[in-house]
């Protein structure tokens, strides 16, 4: 038998590709071992992404497969990995991820605000009038009718003037 004979890393190093090497009889663990990776199986010969996690190549090695953050999530994979990785906000919300988590891996305002996140959303999962404040995105005013108080505002830097023509009372801005 012809892998008696060779090993499957001496047979990648001369050109055979990972269906090749598959055809002449070599396991898909030994074309791991090999160095065959998660991008040339799945491409090369097919596997589809819950092989490759099953052979061990991890999220890192999925995603420069082409896993999408929607199939990441579908394997488990946790938000915060996938910003390690660099996958964007806007891809990992259309996954579905939970915007809590979004929040707790280190996406900012802004970038959730480019995904499509409402003021209503980005401040149910915690961000502060100061945060907000600083996207440029709202006025005191949609703050203000977001459930913001004018205690927040003026934390948040906000101008005394500003909350005023927002629709503050004198009162509540006094005491901010």
């Amino acid at each position: 038998h012809f892998k008696a004979l060779v090993d499957a890393a001496v047979l990648r190093d001369v050109g055979f590709g990972a269906s090749d090497l598959l055809e002449a009889g070599f396991t898909p663990s030994e074309l791991r071992g090999a160095g065959v990776s998660a991008a040339e199986l799945h491409e090369g010969a097919g596997f589809d992404y819950p092989a490759l996690l099953a052979l061990g190549y991890g999220p890192r090695e999925l995603r420069s497969a082409g896993a999408s953050a929607t199939v990441l999530r579908q394997l488990g994979c946790a938000t915060a990995t996938m910003r390690g990785l660099g996958v964007g906000a806007a891809e990992m919300k259309a996954a579905h991820c939970p915007l809590s988590e979004l929040r707790e891996s280190g996406c900012s305002a802004s970038e959730l605000l480019e995904a499509g996140c409402s003021l209503h959303e980005l401040k149910g999962v915690g961000f502060d009038a100061a945060e907000l404040r600083a996207t440029k995105a709202f006025g005191a005013a949609e703050m203000r009718a977001c459930g913001f108080t004018a205690s927040e505002m003026r934390a948040g830097g906000w101008e005394a003037k500003k909350l005023f023509q927002a629709g503050y009372d004198t009162t509540e801005v006094r005491r901010a």
